[in-house]
C-alpha cells in the first residue's frame, strides 16, 4: 500500500506508519504539490489542511481513502 502525505504536518504519524506497518510505503510531497505526486499507485492520501479537488481525485484513480484529519 502506498500512502501520500502532502505537506510537512504529522511527522510522527509518517514515522509510525513506516516503522510499524510492513508493506506500507509512505511518500511525501510539498504542500500544494498533490497533483504532481499523485498517481494510480497511491491508495491513501493525507492532505492536512489542503483542498482535494476533482482534478486530484481523477488523477488518483487508485485512491481508497482520503484522510483529512480534523474535518
Amino acid at each position: 500500500m502506498k500512502v501520500l502525505f502532502a505537506g510537512e504536518a504529522f511527522e510522527k504519524m509518517r514515522s509510525f506508519l513506516e516503522g510499524n506497518l510492513p508493506g506500507v510505503e509512505v511518500i511525501t510531497c510539498p504542500k500544494g504539490a498533490i497533483l504532481e505526486h499523485l498517481d494510480e499507485s497511491v491508495e491513501v492520501l493525507v492532505p492536512p489542511g489542503q483542498v482535494v479537488d476533482a482534478r486530484a481525485m481523477d488523477r488518483g484513480r487508485g485512491l481508497k481513502l482520503i484522510q483529512q484529519w480534523g474535518v
